[in-house]
């Protein structure tokens, strides 16, 4: 039976064609009676010889029981192999689907992995940014560990005041002749301070950063002395219109008027009255720069644009009432710009915004106030005083201008903290 089985597959197997199930039957039946043949032959000998021809009978019909049963799984086997040759398209479709999800899982495989990627630098920056910072945090604590003992010390020392403060006014003179060490010159304690070796670099870096505010603290004092002759002027100058515009009212209110009497009794206004309010309501404009080798009246022009843009850039709404050019020509500078405006008020506007030129297209020009002669000569000699004053105060010294962010942030500390060195 099994060398039918393989008889079958292998004619099968020869045979190109599709598997007919009828004709693998044939094949079988073929195959099933040239079988038999041969037994029987074989049988008819040995029961010719032996004389047993009785039980050939019972053999064929086991023998042919066994042919159907083969064939039966022979079919059963040949449909199985139909069937999956049907299947194989569907096959190949699945392995399509399956070959396109392996491609989307390697995509979402990347995208995954460069999302780690990037976490893990930025981990890496957060990492080393902490390690910059305890670096820094290292730093301050040794830096602090340093300036504590100086700290200390310079917080046990006397206080120094300086000529004309708070404290120097408040102390009550003492009788006899015993001398207050407090009252020391405050620029002779200096230069001893900073020539003194003893004393750390920190301290005298304080005390030079004191001296440089001492010295803006006077600036102050004199731009509010100047701020105050100028409300003065100005309340003069209120008061004078005031009793102008009563007088006016007196005047039109009385039903008959004398024009002699009114001659006599009128307020004269000299040219000194005259030139004052001028120079209440005007300033002087410092680096414009002026227009030569063109007409006169293309000058004038250009002055006067100039001018409107910048009341335009600092919000002045006004427009000048004149504008022209002070000093000689042919100088190398441009020459000064004289510029009167309707009223004062416009006036005092241009000076509060005029800080608003620094860091602008208008940078290197400055504006001031119209001044007579005798205050600009004493604001000139005061400017020489300060300046041969702090040039004779600093010319053993040697300022530091550029100071580390740790030492400064260290001294405002100490400035804050300690009510003892309050100059």
């Amino acid at each position: 039976m099994q060398s039918l089985h393989h008889d079958v597959a292998a004619s099968a197997a020869d045979f190109q064609a599709p598997l007919n199930p009828v004709y693998v039957k044939k094949e079988i039946n073929v195959k099933m009676e040239n079988d038999l043949t041969e037994q029987l032959q074989s049988r008819k000998a040995v029961s010719h010889s032996r004389g047993v021809a009785s039980s050939f009978g019972s053999v064929r019909g086991q023998k042919a029981e066994e042919w159907r049963r083969s064939e039966d799984v022979c079919l059963h086997e040949i449909f199985g192999v139909e069937k999956a040759i049907a299947s194989i398209p569907v096959l190949e479709v699945k392995v399509e689907q399956l070959k396109a999800e392996a491609e989307q899982l390697r995509e979402q495989l990347k995208v995954t992995n460069s999302k780690l990627l990037a976490e893990i630098d930025a981990k890496r920056e957060i990492t080393s940014a902490l390690f910059a910072l305890e670096k820094q945090y290292l730093l301050l604590g040794s830096t602090k560990k340093t300036i504590e003992p100086e700290y200390k010390q310079a917080k046990e020392r006397p206080r120094i005041d300086h000529p004309g403060s708070n404290r120097e006014r408040r102390r009550i003179p003492k009788e006899g002749n015993s001398v207050d060490h407090n009252r020391v010159d405050f620029d002779a304690a200096v230069s001893q301070i900073l020539n003194d070796k003893s004393i750390p670099m920190a301290m005298k870096t304080f005390m030079e950063i004191v001296v440089a505010k001492l010295g803006e603290i006077d600036d102050l004092i004199e731009e509010n002395k100047k701020l105050r002759t100028e409300v003065e002027v100005l309340r003069k100058e209120n008061s004078e219109l005031k009793k102008l515009k009563l007088s006016d009212k007196s005047v039109s209110s009385s039903p008959m008027i004398d024009f002699s009497t009114q001659h006599d009794t009128a307020p004269i206004h000299d040219a000194s009255c005259c030139e004052a309010k001028e120079m209440a309501r005007s300033l002087v404009i410092v680096g414009i720069p002026e227009l030569s080798n063109a007409l006169p009246s293309a000058q004038v022009s250009h002055d006067v644009d100039c001018v409107c843009r910048l009341f335009n850039f600092l919000g002045i709404p006004c427009h000048p009432v004149t504008v022209y050019r002070m000093g000689r020509i042919g100088r190398r500078s441009p020459r000064l710009l004289k510029v009167v405006l309707p009223s004062s008020y416009f006036r005092n506007e241009a000076l509060r915004r005029a800080p608003y030129l620094r860091g602008s297209p208008f940078g290197s020009t400055f504006i001031r106030p119209s001044l007579p002669k005798a205050e600009r000569d004493r604001l000139r000699a005061q400017r020489s005083e300060k300046r041969e004053k702090r040039s004779s105060l600093f010319s053993r010294a040697h300022v530091m201008h550029d100071i580390d962010s740790t030492v400064l942030s260290s001294e405002s500390a100490i400035t804050s903290q300690s009510p003892n060195l309050n100059v």
